[in-house]
């Protein structure tokens, strides 16, 4: 099955989906990974993903991407949404946003954030004055130490030394065209370098971007 085909089976399957289950103008909102996690580290094609935003645009649902454990660096970008060329409505953030600390917010248009009244917004972490410095330091870090471009380089050293080792299966065709080759590089989080096997067929690597040498 070529690539379009696939993207044309996903289509129709949500597609599918509002035809015989729910109507789309009783949908508040559609949640996306841009880089899906904990199901695989599976990247949707930008067609896929551009057909979604459309979709929601079409029927006044509101397009959130879950940035929480793609977003701040770890594909390349500072959000992984960027790599679509779509813009959604509301991110959310967390994980990476404050390198450890118990931290997370939600990012989006303005008409829809200023609507909400005074006192109507909270959260269990709100209002952290160390979480909040910890957050802007990454943000700091980030920029300063270019880790979006490390990103990049260690992204393309692991696959590059993967396929030197004839490690074949390790890159997959989902994963292996340019950002998504390092889908959990972990960006300024101070747990040791690991690895892991994520359902039997996704390696998992976690490495702090600002400390591993890629030359």
């Amino acid at each position: 099955m070529t690539d379009e085909e696939y993207d044309e089976q996903v289509i129709a399957q949500f597609e599918d989906f509002f035809l015989g289950n729910v109507d789309p103008e009783s949908v508040a909102c559609i949640v996306m990974e841009p880089v899906q996690g904990e199901g695989g580290f599976v990247v949707p094609s930008k067609r896929f993903v551009t057909y979604v935003r459309d979709f929601c645009t079409k029927h006044g649902i509101v397009f959130v991407a879950d940035e929480i454990q793609a977003g701040f660096a770890r594909t390349g970008k500072l959000f992984a949404i960027e790599h679509f060329g779509v813009e959604p409505d509301l991110m959310t953030v967390s994980k990476s946003l404050a390198a450890g600390f118990p931290l997370s917010g939600v990012v989006g248009k303005a008409e829809m954030i200023d609507s909400c009244g005074p006192g109507s917004l909270g959260g269990t972490y709100s209002g952290s004055p160390i979480s909040c410095a910890a957050a802007l330091a990454v943000i700091d870090i980030i920029k300063e130490e270019n880790l979006n471009e490390r990103a990049e380089k260690i992204g393309a050293a692991i696959e590059a030394r993967a396929r030197l080792n004839g490690k074949k299966n390790l890159i997959s065709s989902a994963t292996s065209d340019g950002w998504a080759r390092w889908q959990r590089s972990n960006s300024l989080n101070a747990k040791k370098q690991k690895h892991r096997m994520q359902h039997g067929q996704a390696l998992s690597l976690n490495m702090p971007m600002n400390t591993v040498c890629c030359s």
